[in-house]
């Protein structure tokens, strides 16, 4: 008999996890389903276990094999091999819920919809689960593909979802990584019919082997072709959705992969013209506010770093594995980091120069060369004794010059950034060269410009503003950071630097011994400690109370729909075709009953009306509203919003 649903899995070195993933789906209450197993080539027992259930369960489980091509064409070679009229797809090393395919199935019959698809659950690395991909549809509605582009701003997963396989298999997966990414947006802008379930069944399992774990930095990358592919394979008859989906895509992408941020933001310039033209302004505004920040003379600093190395000095094993870690820590691979001496600097170009440097004071010399490239090329100057500890690229496109507080008193020299041509670097090398003769010149050019003639003076406030961590000038082309964000890791998670200058001396104290700090550093790690605390407390109190009010908004839309529900069982039942398909009684009423069920457990001994009013009166939650009027946003989170 031909089945109903076909489970395409493709196959891939999980020998640890096939097992359970298989499992689980031969669990399903729900019978008439082929399941169609893909080896995509893998080189551990994956095949071998495969080819166990095959022999255990003939005529339902079916092999197929092929060379590595990743999971896109796995999954294209199983839809061409399907025979159902429906398609589910399953990762295998996820799992799912036994009555996956009952629920799905029910809402693609009873709603006649091309696509179903539910929430699903995600296992991080740490054990943390979360329920994602929640939309606030009904479950007795149907929705047209362009529906769900406008409400999931950037959810593309392709599991969790029952298509229709005479619709899908007009789209075919793309060659390249992300095909997921690149696909689902397509086949979503083309959809007149899709239903929603809103309970989670699919299990998404993150571990150390997974793909989206283990891919290389040059396929994450492959992120890049998958938004192209939106672009130019999406309805055009779906612009108005298209268009701004496909830009909060990017800028997702920007905030989740800050290493190649700049990539990104190259992509939404490229597709300026596409974005504006179907993106509109008032149905999304903060998105707009957004694109204006990139769409109006932007320019972003080079992802170059510039260190110098004069007099052949001999570096020190610290400073050596500092600049070995600026890859992978501080820029990514696509960077370059140029090495500044006497192969391509010219010391007697300048006769004060030139004198440095035969008195032996190369860090000064250095100091002049980095400066004078980031005026013609525009880069990063970093010192050696600089430790990366984050991605610096999101800093890079937020403005066009950036500096950072190495105290109350004083800006660091041991990294600074600027596009070319910046006036700030042409005017700070004026004031290094009047101060040449001092023993820090650049520190006290730095100083004399930025906090003497243009006023950015030090505050405890900057620091423990952790939504605004910077001060601007030149027209807001210029940030200095607080000392948290470039010159000083407090252990707080918002320096992207670590400028600290370790102290010679250490002291011995009857519990051990200690490093000296100066004064600055050791009060402003205590203080910053201690509000970096109570500010996360205070976000997290916030949390709950937006999780309050969702809950009592979904609790009086199921109170709404329950009646709507009742009178759909009479049409429902005579849709049926036969009685093999043909839903008795308690499966229909459960349509009603699960809503019911849900505010009866939640409020066994209180009308709801009565609970809502009670709720009102707490005091407690009075004053997690008024915090919600003013909410904290990190800059870190959406750097690309102007107003941050």
């Amino acid at each position: 008999m031909k089945p109903s649903i076909s489970i395409i899995v493709p196959v891939y070195n999980v020998e640890d996890y096939l097992a359970d993933c298989l499992n689980s789906i031969l669990e399903q209450t729900y019978q008439e389903y082929e399941l169609i197993l893909v080896d995509d080539g893998s080189t551990d027992n994956s095949l071998k276990i495969a080819q166990q259930y095959v022999d255990k369960f003939p005529g339902r489980i079916f092999l197929y094999t092929k060379k590595n091509e990743g999971p896109g064409l796995a999954r294209n070679l199983g839809i061409e091999k399907a025979k159902g009229k429906y398609l589910l797809f399953i990762d295998s090393d996820d799992v799912v819920e036994p009555t996956m395919l009952e629920e799905l199935y029910e809402s693609a019959f009873l709603l006649d919809t091309d696509i179903v698809f539910c929430p699903y659950y995600r296992h991080g690395l740490y054990q943390e689960t979360t329920i994602e991909g929640v939309f606030e549809f009904d479950a007795d509605k149907v929705y047209q593909g362009t529906d769900f582009l406008e409400a999931s701003d950037y959810t593309v997963t392709t599991c969790s979802k029952l298509y229709r396989t005479k619709f899908i298999k007009q789209f075919l997966f793309p060659e390249h990584w992300f095909e997921d990414v690149a696909w689902l947006p397509v086949v979503m802008s083309y959809a007149k019919k899709i239903s929603y379930v809103p309970t989670p069944f699919y299990h998404y399992l993150r571990h150390e082997t997974s793909i989206v774990s283990s891919i290389s930095d040059e396929q994450i990358l492959g992120s890049l072709d998958a938004i192209r592919y939106i672009v130019e394979h999406s309805n055009k008859e779906a612009l108005m959705t298209v268009a701004p989906f496909t830009a909060s895509l990017i800028l997702y992408m920007c905030t989740r992969r800050p290493a190649f941020a700049d990539r990104y933001v190259d992509l939404l310039l490229e597709y300026k013209d596409f974005i504006l033209s179907g993106t509109d302004r008032e149905d999304h505004p903060r998105l707009s506010v957004r694109l204006d920040y990139y769409y109006q003379n932007f320019q972003a600093i080079p992802k170059c770093i510039y260190y110098d190395h004069f007099g052949k000095q001999q570096i020190s094993e610290e400073e050596q594995q500092n600049i070995d870690g600026w890859i992978g820590n501080l820029v990514e691979f696509d960077a370059t980091i140029v090495c500044l001496d006497e192969s391509n600097c010219d010391v007697n170009e300048d006769p004060a120069i030139k004198q440095a440097y035969d008195a032996g004071r190369y860090d000064i010399v250095g100091q002049y060369f980095k400066c004078k490239r980031l005026i013609e090329h525009g880069g990063i100057a970093l010192s050696r004794q600089v430790r990366g500890i984050k991605y610096i690229t999101p800093l890079l496109l937020r403005t066009k010059a950036v500096f950072g507080f190495q105290n109350e008193t004083s800006i660091t020299d041991r990294i600074y950034a600027s596009v070319a041509g910046h006036p700030a670097l042409s005017e700070i090398l004026d004031h290094f060269m009047k101060h040449l003769e001092d023993d820090l010149p650049m520190s006290a050019a730095l100083s004399e410009l930025l906090i003497k003639e243009h006023g950015i003076t030090y505050s405890y406030e900057l620091e423990s503003n952790f939504k605004q961590k910077y001060i601007a000038a030149y027209d807001d082309s210029l940030r200095v950071y607080a000392s948290c964000v470039l010159s000083y890791d407090y252990g707080i998670g918002t320096a992207y630097t670590d400028c600290y200058r370790k102290s010679a001396g250490t002291v011995e104290q009857p519990d051990g011994q200690y490093t000296l700090v100066d004064r600055f550093y050791y009060e402003t790690l205590i203080q910053i400690t201690k509000d970096y605390t109570v500010y996360q407390m205070d976000r997290e109190r916030q949390n709950k109370a937006c999780e309050s009010f969702r809950l009592q908004t979904r609790i009086n839309r199921l109170r709404k729909r329950l009646f709507w529900q009742t009178m759909r069982i009479f049409v429902l039942r005579d849709r049926s075709e036969n009685w093999k398909i043909n839903f008795n009684a308690v499966t229909r009423m459960k349509i009603i009953w699960y809503p019911y069920q849900v505010i009866r457990k939640l409020f066994p001994a209180k009308d709801v009306q009565q609970w809502n009013a009670d709720r009102a009166q707490d005091k407690q939650l009075i004053y997690f509203r008024e915090k919600l009027e003013n909410p904290i946003e990190e800059e870190d989170e959406d750097f690309s919003n102007k107003e941050d």
